[in-house]
């Protein structure tokens, strides 16, 4: 029975060891400790509770974009990719410097940052919403990516069952409308989703382009788009139009519009001046109503 103990013991302990190489070669680990702390709390935080990355005074920032891509990268442990989001966040927030040196590596972060946020933990794919939002507000970085590929997946969270998942989506996707390229972003809109019948997607397009309006104010005028835009809202006050959410995204976008206006007549005369008599009427007919 000794015997047994012992080489059951010795079994143990090099199996202790082993793993404590395998975690020492880890790049990740040289670059920081923070991704194997037992005590780590899996939580999403708001990014003024995150604190500066642990850093090897000698460390390099390719080093570690290039460590936290491979981890982001690493569908079979969700805690590992979980916390390198944590740690990207940490250098968005206090190193964003690196991020622009580092533009090379943007592209592939943002695609694994998408591919997490259809993750179905929870946390992961909301804490990489929250990521994404806070990679979108960055100055100086030029996005490359797809704007039909950020569409699709933001579509997709905006729809989400998960509340959470779909509040944040809403968020990064009004991140995406502040700082992206506006005209490019307006023309997808138009293009991809202005067709689809599906009142969840017209509701979400009719609230995303009062987004647009809400957070480039006159600017939105001068947009090719912007006609377009103008007249896909006002279809949605079609008397064959029964969906109550689609109209309250409608009335939220006139509202926003009507702000812009130092008063009531030109507001109306500007409107006026898009849309037939009928259609005017139809129009402030439910703006007095709600």
């Amino acid at each position: 029975p000794e015997e047994k103990k012992e080489r059951a013991k010795s079994k143990i302990e090099r199996k202790t060891m082993r793993s404590k190489l395998k975690r020492y070669n880890d790049p990740t680990e040289v670059q920081y400790n923070e991704i194997y702390d037992k005590s780590y709390s899996f939580v999403v935080h708001d990014r003024k509770e995150l604190s500066p990355l642990k850093l090897n005074k000698n460390f390099k920032a390719v080093d570690v974009y290039f460590s936290l891509l491979a981890q982001m990268k690493n569908k079979l442990n969700w805690e590992k990719q979980f916390k390198a989001v944590d740690s990207l966040r940490k250098l968005i927030q206090y190193n964003k410097g690196t991020l622009r040196l580092n533009e090379h590596y943007l592209n592939d972060i943002i695609n694994a940052l998408l591919d997490m946020s259809c993750s179905i933990r929870s946390l992961l794919a909301k804490n990489s919403l929250v990521c994404l939002s806070e990679l979108f507000e960055v100055d100086g970085i030029n996005i490359q990516n797809s704007y039909e590929d950020l569409c699709r997946i933001l579509f997709k969270k905006m729809q989400d069952k998960n509340g959470a998942i779909k509040e944040e989506a809403i968020r990064t996707m009004i991140s995406l409308i502040m700082f992206g390229r506006v005209e490019e972003l307006s023309t997808v809109f138009l293009k991809d989703y202005t067709q689809s019948r599906s009142p969840e997607v017209i509701s979400i397009v009719v609230m995303c382009f009062g987004f647009f309006l809400k957070y480039h104010k006159r600017k939105i005028f001068n947009l090719a788009n912007w006609n377009k835009m103008m007249v896909y809202v006002t279809e949605m006050f079609d008397a064959k139009r029964k969906n109550q959410k689609i109209r309250d995204a409608a009335i939220d976008f006139y509202k926003i519009l009507r702000e812009f206006f130092n008063n009531e007549a030109k507001f109306q005369e500007y409107l006026k001046s898009y849309f037939a008599i009928q259609t005017f009427e139809t129009l402030l007919f439910f703006m007095e109503k709600d």
